[in-house]
């Protein structure tokens, strides 16, 4: 992941919370029949926003932002390792294959549409998210490995 991609991360892992909790307090407040609060507070959210994003988000950016990874070489047991973690990884993208096709024939014989899109969009996003990690895990072996080859 270059460092765009993690100053990404950190800002969305720093905001993500806070909308979260915006949100949450208006709803209660109009769920709770609160309208006048809530309207505050839907304000102080749409006009603390801008405030938030220009001087907050890059205060803690500065502060949380993940450092240069150090370049370390890897022995043979640390490739060993690794290769084993990228083998996981592939059992786990297959397991999640086989458990798609059924998940989503499932959900359609019972007619549980919302639930089936959900856990249709969970399992992709495993997936995808198991790629990421096994090219990353391919980038710091340094080379690419085929399917079975071990290091040697």
């Amino acid at each position: 992941m270059d460092q765009l991609t993690k100053q990404r991360v950190v800002r969305l892992s720093v905001v993500l919370p806070i909308y979260c909790g915006f949100l949450a307090a208006v709803f209660v407040s109009f769920n709770r029949g609160a309208f006048r609060v809530g309207a505050v507070i839907m304000l102080a959210f749409i006009f603390g926003s801008p405030f938030m994003l220009k001087f907050l988000v890059p205060r803690a950016l500065a502060r949380f932002a993940p450092g240069p990874v150090a370049n370390i070489p890897l022995d043979a047991a640390g490739r060993i390792r690794i290769v084993r973690r990228i083998r996981r990884e592939k059992i786990w993208i297959a397991v999640l294959m086989i458990l798609f096709p059924i998940g989503v024939a499932s959900g359609a014989a019972q007619r549980a549409w919302l639930p089936t899109l959900g856990g249709a969009a969970i399992s992709l996003f495993l997936m995808y998210a198991s790629l990421q990690k096994i090219r990353l895990l391919r980038k710091s072996l340094g080379s690419d490995i085929a399917v079975g080859e071990t290091p040697g």
